[in-house]
């Protein structure tokens, strides 16, 4: 029988999403210009990249030995150089250049070349043109990175012979020098490169470790954390923070060192609370990180572009990968160097070394790669059928489809053949499902692309059906049953309640019920007495939390014995109460042949006297007696029955 449905919430639906395997993101293009000069001691001739957006256009800006190469992307599969700005200094030993943009300006450093300056490109006339429109050495020569808190609108120039600078860029094309460090007043160290927002500055000081600052007084900066001492510690060189300020990617550019989760919720204690890596060799080197979302994107020297799903910053998972060197792996410095994820587009760009630009499709965020099954009951009885609506993410592939499986507590589910396209949502009917005995399982939807998997559960229970109830006593046809027996059967399982019904007719069984109880033993006792030579017919329905199984339904015939005065006092109908003109006896359950009748006033007098006969009706005229009270005494043998009764006028 089914049982009533409980809703399930659905707010407590959980998700988990996982990799088949981590995905290699598609090349869309490449650039490279090989008349570029190249550095004497790595063989390169590319640097740092960065990506913006202009009328409309995406573009990509790369360094290079030489100059910073402005790279229209209106067609990714085949970027092209639109704009050339040439290095206030260039040549062979060039091997630093660094770029951000800012409200349609790019600012641009480099890291060697005593004529070295900062550099300031307009780009506002793309893709027809840019222009330069600051190229100056007055606040910064030479600068191994540069940082842009777009909050405070302030560029920061790191390792900036050897000190921060930080600048007022409020005028975008005019800056204005604020502080330098380390300086009387503050000893920031060396730092490498830096994330900065909202003036709170996490600074890589390379030895030194990594620094938390507040810089929104640039004169009186103030150091509020430091990390100087961690697990698999090496050159402390890039990082960047989750969109909520929790936590900071660290990277460490020393060969065979992990990226770092490091906590940041209190900075007087940073702390960090895993590590990861691609693990694909000892001398894997990270190298640059940036957040898209809940992917993480870093360049990865050698192994080119390494992706991580971090929406469990503490647990990240090994998301895809594309390599743009397709040198042998060495401990030294080669390949992928800069990675940009933040185009609108999800267009990703990569600067290779040696390599140049690589443009890829960027890879679908872990919230679109989900399958989220909608269990309408959390509650069914084995062998019934769900219905369940699933839903898979509009980030699986279209091309290979989405399949479909399923599980119950780890066993496998028969689910029929489907191949779904992205951001589908079906509904599937299963049947057959395993009980769980009564506690709570995981129904577990899998959903693959050949790429990606996602698993979405809900808890559920399918409770087991109890066995269905054998009757023993009375058993079936029996006869000279007594007129308050005991009911037994045999227990149909454990945590199991039953329902006695006790009826006068097998077919119409329900509608002719004389009783109805519950009970958790597998005995009943009959508290009530039953006529005596009488046919009845009882059944026991077995329930396990709303799940029933149904007895046979058994006969049994009472038999004529004599019933104890205290039985008899129970088999009598005296009625209506109060009383008027009649007063009708129901005496039918009485075996007695011969029983003396007397109703006597509350003043001790015998007002009415009769002989009866039992196993009939009466039916009494008291039209003679008064309003009051009487007491009705029947006497068979050595019995008494005595009866209050009311009458009134």
């Amino acid at each position: 029988m089914k049982r009533a449905i409980t809703l399930f919430a659905l707010f407590a639906l959980a998700f988990n999403l996982l990799l088949a395997q981590p995905a290699e993101m598609p090349l869309l293009g490449n650039w490279h210009d090989d008349d570029l000069i190249v550095t004497s001691w790595l063989g390169s001739r590319y640097n740092d990249v960065w990506g913006f957006v202009m009328n409309g256009g995406e573009y990509a800006a790369i360094g290079s030995t030489e100059a910073v190469h402005i790279i229209g992307l209106s067609d990714p599969g085949q970027p092209q150089e639109v704009a050339r700005v040439n290095g206030a200094y260039m040549g062979s030993n060039l091997v630093h250049r660094d770029i951000k943009e800012f409200n349609g300006y790019l600012y641009c450093v480099a890291d060697e070349g005593s004529t070295s300056t900062l550099q300031i490109i307009d780009l506002h006339s793309l893709p027809d043109s840019v222009s330069l429109v600051y190229n100056s050495n007055e606040f910064v020569i030479t600068a191994h990175n540069l940082f842009i808190d777009t909050a405070a609108q302030r560029l920061y120039a790191v390792g900036a012979q050897g000190k921060t600078k930080v600048m007022d860029i409020s005028n975008p094309i005019q800056p204005v020098f604020l502080a330098a460090y380390p300086n009387a007043g503050y000893n920031l160290p060396y730092v490498h490169d830096a994330y900065i927002n909202d003036n709170i500055g996490y600074m890589n000081c390379a030895g030194q470790g990594l620094w938390v600052v507040d810089f929104s007084d640039p004169q009186a900066p103030v150091t509020l954390g430091t990390l100087t001492d961690y697990p698999d510690q090496g050159y402390n060189h890039s990082g960047w923070t989750t969109d909520d300020g929790h936590y900071y990617f660290l990277c460490d550019e020393t060969h065979g060192m992990d990226i770092k989760v490091v906590d940041i919720t209190d900075p007087t204690n940073l702390t960090v609370v895993a590590q990861f890596s691609p693990g694909l060799w000892n001398g894997e080197i990270a190298h640059n990180v940036i957040i898209r979302g809940d992917l993480l994107y870093a360049s990865y020297y050698y192994n080119g572009v390494q992706v991580w799903d971090v929406s469990k910053p503490t647990q990240p998972r090994y998301w895809g990968y594309y390599d743009t060197y397709p040198g042998q792996d060495e401990t030294f410095y080669a390949g992928n160097w800069g990675i940009y994820p933040l185009l609108p587009s999800n267009t990703i760009l990569a600067s290779d070394m040696q390599g140049g630009l690589f443009v890829m499709a960027g890879l679908p965020q872990p919230a679109d790669i989900a399958v989220q099954p909608f269990v309408p009951q959390s509650e069914l009885c084995e062998g019934e059928s769900l219905l369940v609506p699933v839903a898979v993410g509009n980030g699986f592939s279209s091309t290979a489809g989405v399949s479909l499986s399923a599980e119950l507590a780890g066993l496998p589910l028969n689910l029929p053949a489907m191949n779904l396209a992205p951001g589908d949502t079906i509904v599937v009917e299963l049947s057959g499902l395993p009980q769980t005995a009564d506690t709570l399982a995981a129904l577990t939807f899998f959903a693959n692309d050949g790429t990606f998997m996602a698993e979405g559960s809900n808890e559920l229970i399918v409770h087991p059906m109890p066995a269905v109830p054998e009757l023993q006593s009375p058993a079936n046809g029996a006869t000279d049953i007594n007129f308050q027996p005991t009911f037994e059967w045999v227990n149909s399982g454990t945590n199991v309640n039953y329902l006695f019904q006790l009826s006068e007719d097998s077919i119409n069984f329900d509608s002719a019920l004389l009783l109805e109880e519950t009970t958790q033993g597998n005995s009943f006792l009959l508290s009530q007495t039953l006529d005596s030579f009488h046919n009845y017919y009882w059944r026991v329905i077995a329930d396990n939390a709303g799940c029933f199984s149904y007895s046979d339904i058994f006969k049994f015939t009472t038999g004529l014995i004599e019933p104890t005065s205290e039985q008899q006092a129970g088999m009598i109908r005296v009625y209506p109460v109060p009383a008027k003109e009649h007063l009708n006896l129901d005496l039918t359950r009485l075996l007695s042949e011969r029983i003396n009748l007397k109703i006597v006033s509350s003043f001790g007098k015998n007002v009415v006297s009769d002989n009866l006969v039992g196993g009939s009706k009466y039916d009494l005229d008291i039209s003679g007696l008064d309003s009051g009270s009487y007491f009705l005494f029947l006497n068979s043998g050595n019995t008494s029955i005595v009866r209050k009764v009311q009458v009134i006028r």
